[in-house]
């Protein structure tokens, strides 16, 4: 039978089983291949800066646009990745909904027939209302007119 193997450290804390201890191999991987790569690069920034600074290029404007820059730039690339997930969520909708069987097809039909049943009965019984109404109101105006006829 195959047993559960923690995955991360967190796993590992939740599950009871003591502290995630990572082998030397995956350390030294992890320091290689992460932590150097990153090192470096902070330490290129901060000596590039540094040497820019002290040749005098730009003040304080110039560098704080340019970190608004930068930070633009990472805004700017995670709201493409964003929108490129909702639109492939909406492709991916347009698809399922195409998909759809034909019970819904028919279901929307019966719904329709529905509706023009309900408007036709609405239509009915306003008529039923509305008729007698407007006949008395047009009998009233006759013998309104035909009153201020002899009233003359």
């Amino acid at each position: 039978m195959l047993q559960y193997a923690a995955m991360d450290p967190f796993e590992y804390h939740r599950l009871g089983m003591g502290k995630f201890n990572p082998s030397k191999a995956v350390r030294r991987q992890l320091r290689l291949e992460v932590y150097l790569p990153m090192g470096l690069a902070v330490l290129l920034l901060f000596a590039g800066g540094l040497l820019l600074r002290r040749a005098g290029v730009g003040d304080a404007s110039v560098w704080a646009d340019t970190g608004l820059t930068f930070l633009l730039g990472i805004v700017l690339i995670l709201g493409v990745l964003l929108l490129v997930v909702v639109a492939a969520a909406a492709v991916g909708v347009w698809y399922l909904v195409r998909l759809l069987p034909a019970p819904f097809m028919e279901a929307r039909t019966g719904l329709a027939r529905t509706r023009q049943a309900a408007l036709q009965a609405s239509n009915r019984a306003a008529k039923a209302v509305i008729l007698p109404s407007a006949g008395l109101n047009a009998l009233r105006a006759a013998v309104s007119q035909l009153a201020s006829i002899f009233q003359r």
